[in-house]
């Protein structure tokens, strides 16, 4: 699998760390995965590319040959098929979600799938918020929902898409008024946005009504929504 990582950000540093620094962020990101629902195959894959990160940059000759290589414009690293999924936790760490989505899915009995599709899912979701926070509401319920169902699909994760479901409940109603205010330029978008305001109705059972949609909007609230 070739990917755009390379020795340096595989362990998070920067050229010029030191060895002391590079065996201290070994030690700290070793055993460490960034969701607490990844195998102990996804962990021992990350423990073995991460220690030959340290095994080239601790080598005085193999850190000036990689330096070299690097310098000449050696671009990207070849990682081997059965550690591919620490690659993807790693560029997910590094916001490089984009690279993870387009990372070729494994064997169905690879033991590593089920992290293949939480790593996926893990970067919907950060790209969904991310979104969010830009002002996108439309994208982000898209991420989010992406997300939801590939998990829905598989599952798997239970929790996790119940976090999920939380954020799109809690967008709704921006993603609603997103969707309507942009359905001039995007006809689409209308259907889309009656639909989703006609489940908050539903759910709240009607306008004043006291159910919960579970959007944090009081009665006063929604009316003025």
């Amino acid at each position: 699998m070739r990917t755009s990582l390379n020795h340096y950000s595989i362990l998070g540093v920067k050229p010029e760390a030191s060895t002391a620094y590079l065996e201290q962020a070994y030690k700290s990101l070793c055993n460490w995965l960034p969701h607490p629902e990844f195998s102990e195959a996804a962990l021992a894959a990350r423990r073995r590319i991460l220690t030959r990160s340290l095994q080239v940059l601790t080598n005085p000759e193999e850190r000036l040959a990689y330096d070299h290589a690097l310098a000449e414009g050696e671009v990207g690293l070849e990682v081997p098929a059965e550690d591919a999924i620490a690659a993807l936790t790693i560029l997910y760490s590094l916001g490089d979600y984009p690279e993870v989505l387009a990372a070729e899915a494994p064997a169905e009995d690879d033991l590593t799938r089920s992290d293949w599709i939480l790593v996926r899912a893990l970067s919907r979701q950060a790209m969904g918020l991310a979104a969010w926070q830009e002002g996108d509401f439309t994208a982000a319920g898209d991420a989010l929902e992406a997300a939801q169902e590939e998990l829905m699909q598989a599952g798997l994760f239970l929790h996790l898409r119940g976090e999920l479901q939380a954020y799109l409940c809690k967008l709704r109603p921006d993603r609603i008024i997103h969707l309507l205010s942009t359905a001039a330029e995007f006809p689409e978008r209308l259907e889309q946005g009656l639909t989703l305001l006609k489940e908050m109705l539903a759910e709240r059972g009607g306008i004043e009504g006291q159910g919960n949609d579970y959007s944090g909007l009081s009665t006063e609230q929604f009316l003025h929504f």
